[in-house]
Protein backbone atom coordinates (compact mmCIF):
# COMPACT_ATOMS: atom_id res chain seq x y z
CA UNK A 1 0.00 0.00 0.00
CA UNK A 2 1.25 3.13 -1.20
CA UNK A 3 0.96 5.92 1.51
CA UNK A 4 1.49 10.06 1.44
CA UNK A 5 4.63 11.45 2.47
CA UNK A 6 4.04 14.50 5.18
CA UNK A 7 5.76 17.05 2.55
CA UNK A 8 4.96 15.73 -1.10
CA UNK A 9 2.73 18.35 -2.83
CA UNK A 10 -0.46 17.72 -3.82
CA UNK A 11 -1.16 16.37 -7.17
CA UNK A 12 -4.46 18.74 -7.20
CA UNK A 13 -3.88 22.52 -7.40
CA UNK A 14 -6.23 25.32 -6.84
CA UNK A 15 -7.62 27.74 -9.64
CA UNK A 16 -5.26 30.58 -7.32
CA UNK A 17 -2.51 28.05 -7.53
CA UNK A 18 -2.89 27.76 -11.30
CA UNK A 19 -3.45 31.59 -11.86
CA UNK A 20 0.06 31.95 -10.15
CA UNK A 21 1.76 29.55 -12.01
CA UNK A 22 0.28 31.30 -15.02
CA UNK A 23 0.50 34.83 -14.07
CA UNK A 24 -2.72 35.37 -14.91
CA UNK A 25 -6.24 36.50 -12.96
CA UNK A 26 -7.82 33.41 -11.56
CA UNK A 27 -11.42 34.46 -13.86
CA UNK A 28 -8.52 33.32 -17.15
CA UNK A 29 -8.05 29.77 -15.50
CA UNK A 30 -12.01 29.59 -14.46
CA UNK A 31 -12.53 30.50 -18.42
CA UNK A 32 -10.44 27.50 -19.66
CA UNK A 33 -12.59 25.53 -17.26
CA UNK A 34 -15.72 26.88 -17.80
CA UNK A 35 -15.04 25.88 -22.00
CA UNK A 36 -14.27 22.49 -21.12
CA UNK A 37 -10.18 22.86 -22.44
CA UNK A 38 -8.94 22.58 -19.17
CA UNK A 39 -10.31 20.01 -17.19
CA UNK A 40 -11.05 20.25 -13.86
CA UNK A 41 -12.77 18.28 -10.32
CA UNK A 42 -15.45 19.69 -7.98
CA UNK A 43 -14.68 18.37 -4.49
CA UNK A 44 -17.31 19.76 -2.23
CA UNK A 45 -17.23 23.57 -2.80
CA UNK A 46 -13.54 23.80 -4.04
CA UNK A 47 -12.63 23.26 -7.82
CA UNK A 48 -8.95 21.75 -8.02
CA UNK A 49 -7.21 21.12 -11.03
CA UNK A 50 -4.99 17.86 -11.63
CA UNK A 51 -1.55 18.41 -12.20
CA UNK A 52 -1.04 16.05 -14.98
CA UNK A 53 -4.48 17.54 -16.55
CA UNK A 54 -2.32 20.86 -16.16
CA UNK A 55 0.38 19.49 -17.76
CA UNK A 56 -1.21 18.06 -20.50
CA UNK A 57 -3.55 21.24 -21.10
CA UNK A 58 0.04 23.40 -21.18
CA UNK A 59 1.76 21.34 -23.86
CA UNK A 60 -1.36 21.75 -26.29
CA UNK A 61 -0.90 25.30 -26.12
CA UNK A 62 1.29 27.29 -29.25
CA UNK A 63 3.79 28.83 -27.49
CA UNK A 64 6.29 27.97 -25.20
CA UNK A 65 5.24 30.95 -23.13
CA UNK A 66 1.50 30.03 -22.49
CA UNK A 67 -0.33 32.57 -24.74
CA UNK A 68 -3.22 31.99 -21.95
CA UNK A 69 -5.45 35.56 -22.53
Amino acid sequence: MKTATPNAPSPWLSIRDVATRWRVCGRTVRRHIDSGLLPARKLGSLVRINEQDLRIFENRLPHQNHDLK
